[in-house]
């Protein structure tokens, strides 16, 4: 069995695990986990997501996700991280939590712009909610990147074809998917196959504000 994204059932997949051994679930990986994972880095995409923002000059950066779930999780902390040791001038960690859906991510950007939310920069926990927030802050009258610079994650084919490109944290899904089969195949003859984490790599284009430093 293949499961794609832990969601908020970690403990589900640990108590399925612990009778069932040839699965393998695509995700992050976690301290005392019973079950097989292969995904990126997470934690690493959102700190240099948000690293990245930071040497351009951003102030207040928002992440934009739900972190109740397990990978967007990851990603912000990796975004706390990076603001940890902030320094003067860099806004506390500000978080608006919203579905992985363009509905959901276009609608809770309207709101938070209406009601004049302060920040010059987000980190979207997927590049479906970064293109929606885009939608959203150019609707409103402010101009990306100038205004607002923002940041996706996965990196999408669509990613590259808007205008302008998107900036993104590249998620490896094909080599991911190679891995998921065959550390599958592996456990199906009962080898006890450790967890892979994948490295994340920043593809900077126009939406995070390149060129455009404070």
């Amino acid at each position: 069995m293949i499961a794609v994204g832990q969601s908020t059932e970690h403990l589900a997949l640990q108590s399925v695990a612990a009778k069932y051994r040839p699965m393998v679930v695509w995700g992050g990986r976690m301290p005392r986990q019973k079950y097989c994972t292969i995904g990126t880095d997470n934690a690493a995409g959102g700190l240099a997501a948000t690293t990245h923002l930071l040497a351009l000059g951003r102030r207040a950066i928002l992440f934009f996700g739900d972190p109740t779930t397990l990978e967007i999780g990851l990603r912000f902390e990796g975004y706390r991280r990076a603001l940890a040791h902030r320094r003067r001038g860099v806004a506390a960690p500000q978080s608006v939590s919203t579905q992985a859906t363009a509905a959901s991510a276009l609608e809770t950007m309207r709101a938070l712009l209406a009601g004049r939310r302060r920040f010059d920069a987000v980190v979207a926990a997927s590049d479906v909610i970064a293109l929606n927030a885009i939608r959203a802050i150019t609707r409103s009258g402010l101009s990306v990147p100038q205004d607002v610079a923002v940041v996706g994650f996965d990196d999408i084919s669509l990613a590259s074809y808007v205008h302008p490109p998107l900036t993104a944290i590249r998620q490896d899904t094909l080599c991911g998917a190679r891995a998921l089969a065959n550390l599958l195949f592996r456990r199906m003859v009962g080898e006890d196959a450790s967890s892979v984490t994948m490295p994340t790599e920043l593809i900077v284009r126009e939406f995070c504000g390149h060129g455009l430093a404070r």
